[in-house]
């Protein structure tokens, strides 16, 4: 029965740790998953699959966890800096391997939660910029 009381207050206050967290803090916990190759904290802190990926997270779990992955070695180093809530959509300004970029995070079922399908989308529209040759001084 102790094990029961411990194990449930241990479940609580985690759960109530997400629940106070911030973006920012959100994503200093989401950096140090992936520092620590730990996907399941990782996937924790992430929008679940059904949000923008796919309809049915069983269906789409291997792409899912593809993606996981490769976005936990992209956040490795990552710094995180100031955030800019509006809403449930909020955004933590980070450097990662000396570059800025923007993490989106959405504020989903009270809890903020990285937002991987914006984080991709954003990743896609900045490679597709530099893959145009960026701005050019005039």
């Amino acid at each position: 029965m102790r094990f029961l009381i411990v194990s449930i207050a241990v479940l609580l206050s985690a759960t109530f740790a997400f629940a106070a967290s911030t973006p920012k803090e959100v994503c200093e916990q989401l950096a140090k998953a992936a520092r620590n190759n730990d996907f399941d904290t990782f996937t924790k802190l992430s929008t679940p699959p059904g949000r923008g990926i796919a309809s049915t997270p069983k269906a789409n779990q291997k792409n899912f966890q593809s993606m996981h992955q490769k976005q936990l070695d992209r956040i490795k180093d990552l710094a995180c800096g100031t955030e800019l809530v509006a809403g449930n959509q909020a955004v933590v300004k980070a450097t990662s391997k000396g570059e800025s970029r923007l993490v989106p995070f959405h504020k989903y079922s009270d809890l903020w939660r990285f937002d991987l399908p914006t984080y991709q989308a954003f990743n896609q529209i900045q490679h597709s910029h530099h893959a145009k040759g960026g701005h050019k001084k005039k």
